[in-house]
């Protein structure tokens, strides 16, 4: 029999706290809690509500829905990054630059790769985690305290 527990369950600490993901390439990872967490959910309940009547009728401004979006990610959902670099230039990690770049309509790519992430269960995974935290050696001072949840042998 399958435990779905084991298949299912994911660490709501981790969810909420966020996770960093593998290199993206460059060096470049992203620390991301899960989307739809409940600070996301309750900041986009506070943002939506003065446009309940669009969104019930589906006459929301594009604009409107894109930056509402942008907030809730650069608030709640990408919490830190490392080895980013913008235009030439290396951006260090705050929530005014997570908002600029995920506001920046020439890199929805971007945000949507952010949207992946957090929509990826398997970062979040209490098996996968506990897991990772077995193969670090006894005395080994690995860093994985959930952190890094992922690597390139679980592609």
């Amino acid at each position: 029999m399958t435990d779905i527990r084991k298949i299912y369950a994911t660490d709501t600490t981790k969810e909420n706290e966020g996770v960093w993901s593998q290199d993206l390439g460059g060096g470049l990872r992203l620390k991301i809690a899960r989307l739809k967490n409940p600070h996301f959910r309750k900041l986009y309940q506070k943002l939506t509500k003065p446009y309940e009547r669009q969104i019930r009728n589906k006459t929301l401004d594009d604009a409107v829905e894109n930056s509402i979006l942008a907030q809730c990610l650069a608030k709640t959902v990408l919490l830190g990054w490392e080895n980013f670099v913008l235009d030439g230039v290396a951006l260090e990690y705050s929530e005014p630059n997570a908002l600029k770049v995920l506001s920046d309509i020439t890199l929805t790519d971007f945000r949507d790769l952010v949207v992946d992430l957090a929509s990826d269960a398997e970062l979040f995974r209490q098996e996968h985690l506990e897991d990772a935290e077995k193969n670090l050696s006894p005395g080994s001072n690995g860093t994985l305290s959930g952190e890094n949840t992922s690597n390139s042998s679980d592609t």
